[in-house]
């Protein structure tokens, strides 16, 4: 480094993404580098062209002890890149259990969705990282999100098979009722004043189930509860399904 500043190289030159040193050090998760560059006050908290910051860049790694060095540096540790993430949701998006400790320390909001509106659980439960989700129930996670994808995180850990996320969400006192609802195009042909409210057959017999939409939905909430049963009562296999 010293010699880089005998020569009179510029230090502050920018890549093809956008990123200064600083954050390419962040981004490659070298510590010692990020503590030289600061110490020679040569941090910053510029963005690079998909508005991360470093310490989005070493959260999305899993660089755990980079974003300790950091989070000394950083105020606002809940700000968002282009795609609305936040350091945190990048690391919980990335399986990164220890960088997410390290940020839900600091203060991390674990509630603040995506530009997408995804949040945070959602993530970790779709890709099955049932530690994260489990540390993310102990923090007092909104289980019932009103977020996009309109999907819970029970329908997307039943949908991809997590059978230990099942587990953990349904001991934290997870809606088993509750259905989702993503909007379906109206039949062609048929008026708005008909209605769209359609009888699911109860895969366990007796009334009928409501459900709001298109009766796909129907065939959807049944295999949800059928898996459910099956977590729940251990059996090989419910025919309904």
């Amino acid at each position: 480094m010293e010699k880089l500043f005998e020569k009179k190289v510029n230090i502050n030159a920018v890549n093809h993404k956008g990123r200064k040193p600083f954050l390419w050090a962040a981004d490659r998760g070298h510590t010692e580098m990020i503590e030289k560059l600061i110490f020679l006050n040569l941090h910053t908290s510029e963005k690079d062209k998909e508005g991360n910051v470093a310490l989005h860049l070493a959260a999305k790694h899993g660089h755990s002890p980079a974003v300790q060095v950091l989070l000394t540096q950083w105020q606002e540790i809940n700000e968002i890149n282009e795609n609305g993430e936040t350091p945190f949701f990048l690391a919980v998006k990335g399986g990164h259990e220890e960088g997410s400790k390290v940020l839900l320390a600091a203060g991390s909001d674990v509630n603040i969705p995506n530009k997408l509106n995804i949040s945070a659980l959602q993530m970790a439960t779709q890709n099955g990282h049932t530690s994260l989700v489990s540390s993310l129930l102990r923090d007092n996670v909104d289980l019932h999100q009103n977020a996009e994808p309109k999907d819970s995180p029970l329908h997307l850990a039943v949908i991809n098979n997590h059978i230990s996320v099942v587990n953990s969400l349904l001991s934290a006192q997870h809606n088993t009722d509750i259905l989702n609802q993503k909007p379906q195009p109206a039949p062609r042909g048929e008026g708005t004043a008909r209605s769209s409210v359609h009888a699911c057959p109860n895969p366990l017999g007796g009334p009928q189930l409501p459900n709001l939409g298109n009766p796909e939905h129907c065939l959807r909430g049944s295999r949800l509860l059928c898996m459910l049963l099956l977590i729940l009562a251990m059996w090989n296999w419910w025919k309904p399904c």
